[in-house]
C-alpha cells in the first residue's frame, strides 16, 4: 500500500498499487491506508519531524509495525554530515 499526496510516478507501472492520498500526518489517513494491520512502514517524507511523527503515530496504532524513518540531518547534530540517512525502529 502507498500513501501518498499525490500519484506522480506511478501512471507508468503494469501493475496497479493500491494507494491512499492524503496526508500521512493525519491518523484517519493511516488508518484509511491499513496501518493496524501493516507489517512495515518506511516514512521517507522530506521533513524530519514530518518522518518522526508518523513514525511514533504508526507504532501507537500498531505497536508491532517495523518503522524505516529516513533524515536529512542526523540526530547528533552534526552539520558535517550532509547525506541522507535511513533507521530501522
Amino acid at each position: 500500500m502507498l500513501l501518498s499526496e499525490t500519484r506522480i510516478g506511478l501512471g507508468k507501472l503494469d501493475d496497479p498499487i493500491p494507494y491512499v492520498k492524503g496526508d500521512a500526518t493525519a491518523d484517519d489517513v493511516l488508518i484509511a491506508s491499513g496501518i493496524e494491520r501493516a507489517a512495515g512502514l518506511i516514512a521517507a517524507l522530506p521533513s524530519d519531524a514530518d518522518n518522526v511523527f508518523i513514525s511514533l503515530t504508526a507504532k501507537g496504532i500498531n505497536r508491532d509495525i517495523q518503522v524505516v524513518a529516513c533524515a536529512e540531518r542526523p540526530a547528533h547534530g552534526d552539520d558535517d554530515i550532509k547525506a541522507s540517512y535511513c533507521r530501522l525502529c
